[in-house]
């Protein structure tokens, strides 16, 4: 688990004054994904942030939405991801997990009846078989490492459940507490992971162009501290990925 000392900056970073103009009071926290018309401006960022949630369940069908029971949505935020997969799954329980108490509280507020705990991604205390669906919404580059929590999504999740996961493979550091075990990853070293951990990849896109392209020339307009290239050197790929247990 990170420090606190460590947490209480995400904490920070996740509700400062520059975050809270560019996303308002919607609890979103990504870099959004921005469909062909949308401009790459302050205005659009809480759009682009819905769709890339929308990005995550464009994997079901209208049955699949009646039919899924439980939801687990790792590294929530402050619940507005969580809150949208409440809206999608009309049947789920939903529940949230993040390694900050204080972004759970905030959390808790914005979605009543959702269980949320403060739990690591890389060692979750749920048993085995307990989600038909696991989302990880643009989290996962930050996790010690990566690939133990999707031994641990793999562990949880259901055998016809599917882990749906937007993640970053990064060639240098970038933002709070980035691991050095996540960095350097390429997209076929990162493919062959998962197929040798016995997981079934029903869907890998790389969303790059439409992700972090965008999001580095609205955040540098908009002085939020980025500087344009060095993000678009850092970030080699942006995944949307869709797995299931072999």
């Amino acid at each position: 688990m990170l420090s606190e000392d460590l947490i209480e900056k995400y904490d920070a970073a996740i509700t400062s004054d520059k975050i809270t103009q560019l996303f308002g009071q919607t609890g979103f926290y990504n870099t959004g994904s921005w469909p062909d018309g949308l401009p790459s401006v302050p205005e659009n960022m809480v759009a682009a942030s819905r769709e890339l949630v929308q990005r995550h369940l464009d994997i079901e069908t209208p049955e699949s939405l009646e039919s899924v029971s439980a939801v687990l949505d790792v590294a929530c935020g402050l619940g507005a991801t969580t809150r949208r997969f409440v809206a999608a799954y009309p049947n789920a329980d939903v529940t949230g997990i993040n390694i900050s108490q204080r972004q759970i509280d905030i959390a808790a507020d914005r979605c009543p009846g959702v269980r949320f705990h403060r739990m690591d991604a890389v060692a979750m205390d749920f048993p085995d078989d307990s989600f038909d669906r696991i989302h990880c919404v643009e989290s996962a580059f930050y996790f010690d490492t990566r690939y133990d929590f999707f031994r641990e999504a793999l562990r949880l999740i259901r055998p016809d459940g599917v882990v749906v996961v937007s993640d970053v493979l990064f060639r240098a550091p970038f933002g709070i507490a980035m691991p050095n075990s996540n960095l350097g990853e390429t997209v076929e070293s990162y493919r062959e992971t998962l197929l040798g951990m016995r997981f079934r990849i029903l869907r890998m896109e790389d969303i790059t162009s439409r992700t972090v392209v965008p999001f580095s020339a609205m955040a540098a307009d908009h002085t939020l501290g980025y500087d344009r290239e060095m993000t678009l050197y850092a970030t080699a790929n942006y995944l949307l990925v869709a797995l299931q247990p072999c």
